[in-house]
């Protein structure tokens, strides 16, 4: 009976050390990726989406249990040392197969997924090794969103309730696949020529800004939803609208010029230094700068607005002239966010894979010694136990021979052949 009880405990143990402990470790992993208050991240709106690493495991699980099942039951019924030893090796090389395939599978599908979904601006080494940083940016990026669209007024409703709900609002749902149509559709895709791929980083130069920012362009045709800022009135509010070059980067360029090259010597001269001081920082130059602001966004220049901005350090007789882009107070990111932004629900699920693989890769070995020491337990507990079946074969794995005769197996003496005494026999099975 104490035998019997100490088996049932190994074997309870097994289990333990198995998929219990995997599943544990599983959702210690993925916690920044679901929910961190340390790091803000809260993606649990991305409902279920954030949770298919988790679901992917307990799907695992169950597979395992159910193999687990059936090499259990096979051994309880049969009660042979060769049905223990083939249901340990079937259920040890399952487990591997399950926990190593899916991380070998990520790492095989994953990387060119995530390249076509995000054009190759998000690389799989970068989840690959910090996995909670990106599912923060995630999270970011969906506050920031919101936050953006509740101070221009696209969302209009209860700041609380988009706050609280996140993406499981459908308005901020609508909102997000909008705003993306607009830029994909009335910016990147209706920019000519092959200009716009020279877009990004330092290869927009001022020659390459020009010529993106006048040359000709297809029309807009895409509405912006629930829009009233740059004075559209409420008639025109999901009018389509026209998105400026600086609005697919959503950064601020600055444009520097330093006087002591232009001017040389004559800004040693305090008389001239302060002529040209007061003349940058005037009400003439800065109402001129505030016109060409109102004038920019008029279909006859460039019909969407950016925003001059200039400034004059005397000290350094510097003057910076910062063109500010409308993207922030149209509530939109850059072009490449807003694509990822659009695809984010599934961005996150992928990012949930990562703390699985990790779990996975560690857990395989794991679970097959979880396996191993299952199966040692029930050959303990099943095989011989059940009714043997003695002869002469009774020392080789209880192969059952026939006990019908009871002269099987023995030689016998006819009286009636006394020359030939061995001539009437019974089969011997000699071995």
């Amino acid at each position: 009976m104490k035998k019997h009880k100490g088996i049932v405990l190994i074997k309870l143990l097994a289990y333990l050390i198995g998929f219990p402990a995997i599943v544990a470790y599983a959702v210690l992993q993925s916690m920044p990726v679901i929910k961190d208050a340390a790091t803000g991240t809260d993606n649990t709106s991305y409902f279920p989406y954030v949770y298919a690493g988790l679901i992917i495991v307990a799907l695992m699980w169950l597979l395992y249990l159910l193999v687990a099942f059936i090499t259990g039951h096979i051994t309880k019924k049969r009660k042979t040392v060769r049905s223990a030893y083939v249901g340990t090796a079937v259920l040890a090389v399952f487990s591997f197969l399950l926990t190593a395939g899916v991380w070998f599978a990520i790492d095989k599908y994953v990387p060119p997924i995530l390249s076509d979904a995000t054009q190759s601006t998000i690389y799989y080494s970068d989840l690959e090794e910090d996995y909670a940083d990106r599912a923060h940016t995630h999270s970011e990026l969906l506050s920031v969103f919101i936050e953006m669209n509740i101070a221009n007024n696209r969302l209009s409703g209860d700041p609380e309730v988009y706050r609280t709900e996140k993406y499981k609002n459908k308005e901020v749902q609508d909102l997000i696949k909008s705003s993306y149509n607009s830029i994909n559709d009335d910016a990147y895709n209706n920019f000519n020529g092959p200009l716009i791929n020279m877009a990004n980083g330092g290869r927009l130069t001022i020659p390459v800004l020009i010529h993106l920012l006048l040359d000709d362009r297809a029309e807009p045709y895409q509405p912006f939803t629930n829009y009233t800022g740059e004075g559209r009135g409420e008639e025109h509010k999901d009018d389509p609208i026209t998105w400026a070059i600086l609005d697919m980067q959503q950064e601020i360029m600055q444009v520097e010029l330093n006087l002591d090259d232009l001017l040389g010597s004559l800004l040693q001269d305090d008389m001239i230094s302060n002529v040209i001081s007061t003349l940058l920082t005037s009400y003439a130059i800065q109402g001129t700068i505030e016109t060409i602001n109102n004038a920019i966004p008029s279909e006859e220049i460039l019909g969407a607005p950016i925003y001059i901005e200039l400034t004059y350090d005397q000290a350094l007789a510097s003057v910076l002239i910062k063109l500010i882009p409308s993207s922030e107070k149209r509530g939109v990111f850059d072009y490449m966010r807003m694509a990822w932004f659009d695809s984010n629900y599934l961005l996150v699920a992928v990012i949930s894979l990562f703390p699985i693989r990790n779990t996975f890769y560690i857990g395989s070995l794991l679970l097959c010694l979880s396996s191993l020491i299952l199966g040692v337990a029930r050959k303990k507990q099943y095989a011989g136990h059940g009714k043997m079946l003695k002869g002469t074969f009774s020392h080789a794995n209880e192969i059952p021979l026939p006990q019908s005769n009871p002269n099987y197996g023995r030689i016998a003496y006819d009286p009636q052949n006394p020359n030939n005494q061995y001539s009437k026999t019974y089969q011997y099975p000699y071995v």
